[in-house]
């Protein structure tokens, strides 16, 4: 499910910010968040980027549709406004570098669209 149309940008990160409330609520001190999170296409839909046909329909019929989305761009200032501070975001490129290329599998398949990000703050 997708915001509604003609809704802002900050609409699409409605389903963070409940998790994000909850954990620091709930937690006591320093506080690291690693969370995977999708960055929209460019036509605003929430989907792997280099995702065949086939994934798509797989993806569909395990109901694993993707309810929201965060620009890597607007990650920084919507993170801050849970008291957190952006330290680490890797897309594909980096990941594949980082891990996949040392372990001798830079040439694996690797889905383009999800980034792996890391947040810092404090909890209540």
């Amino acid at each position: 499910m997708e915001p509604p149309d003609g809704a802002s940008d900050a609409s699409r990160h409605w389903a963070f910010d409940g998790v994000f409330r909850s954990i620091r609520a709930s937690h006591r001190g320093r506080l690291r968040i690693v969370f995977t999170v999708m960055e929209p296409m460019r036509d605003g839909r929430f989907a792997f980027h280099n995702a065949t046909a086939l994934t798509r329909w797989l993806l569909s019929r395990w109901s694993e549709p993707f309810r929201s989305a965060l620009r890597r761009d607007d990650a920084p200032r919507f993170l801050a406004t849970h008291g957190l501070e952006l330290t680490d975001a890797a897309a594909d490129a980096a990941l594949r570098e980082r891990f996949l290329a040392p372990a001798g599998l830079g040439d694996a398949a690797l889905a383009v669209g999800e980034i792996l990000m890391i947040a810092d703050g404090a909890g209540a």
